[in-house]
């Protein structure tokens, strides 16, 4: 597991090099240089050169320094504030893709696993996290798509076709949602996911998706809104097959 540190400590506005800045109450220094994600900064007290993270944002011509303190870490999760909003976010991932696989004849692959945050088994799209093992830290988006989809549905897809890039909860987590619609498929095993998952996969036609949600929400499971989101936009992108679609 990688971990990025998302550690700073305060939150400033960063005027042109040169400029005398407050980095903390107690620090108080000359703005050295600045990059795409971090800034130097000569301590006048002890003209030690510090570098911080920033987030590059221009407001007025000026660079705002948005600095970033952790409040907790777990392995995979932890709690920050920027500025006064406090948020969550997963230290050893970049992202996270969501997939919906629609095959020839109509029918859109979903899956079934519990969630323990909710306590309930959930009917999702396939979905995994974006550079959160070494072996796969360089990959692309499709390419995260693409082996999340065969992990947990056994389905490689011959065309993935990128729907959205969306805030996944963005008053609570920076994280990006990038959706896919996965066509073209080929079978090559039963699914399930890796040892530690437990997926379900369900093969469910257009026309009996609002039915089956439906009596999936009866019998105590909770629906996904990505299911929809993805289906919206796949039709959108001419993507349904027409004597299929809804």
């Amino acid at each position: 597991t990688r971990t990025r540190s998302l550690t700073a400590s305060s939150f400033i506005y960063i005027h042109p090099i040169g400029q005398t800045i407050d980095v903390t109450p107690e620090i108080t220094g000359r703005l050295f240089n600045v990059e795409d994600v971090s800034a130097t900064v000569i301590e006048l007290s002890t003209g030690i050169s510090t570098n911080y993270p920033i987030h590059n944002i221009t407001t007025g011509g000026n660079w705002r320094f948005e600095v970033t303190t952790p409040l907790a870490e777990g392995k995979y999760l932890g709690l920050y504030v920027r500025d006064t909003w406090e948020f969550a976010a997963r230290p050893n991932s970049t992202g996270v893709v969501g997939i919906l696989p629609i095959t020839s004849d109509g029918t859109l692959i979903l899956i079934e696993q519990f969630r323990v945050p909710v306590g309930k088994k959930v009917i999702e799209i396939p979905a995994g996290l974006v550079g959160d093992e070494e072996a796969f830290i360089h990959e692309s988006l499709s390419e995260c798509a693409a082996r999340e989809l065969l992990e947990e549905t056994g389905y490689r897809a011959a065309t993935l076709t990128p729907l959205i890039s969306t805030p996944t909860s963005a008053g609570m987590t920076p994280e990006i949602t990038h959706l896919f619609a996965a066509t073209d498929l080929t079978r090559e095993h039963q699914g399930g996911g890796t040892a530690h998952e437990n997926i379900t996969v369900h093969h469910v036609p257009l026309k009996d998706l609002p039915s089956w949600l439906c009596l999936q929400e009866k019998h105590g499971f909770l629906i996904d809104f990505k299911i929809h989101a993805a289906l919206y936009l796949a039709q959108q992108h001419n993507l349904i097959p027409t004597d299929h679609a809804l």
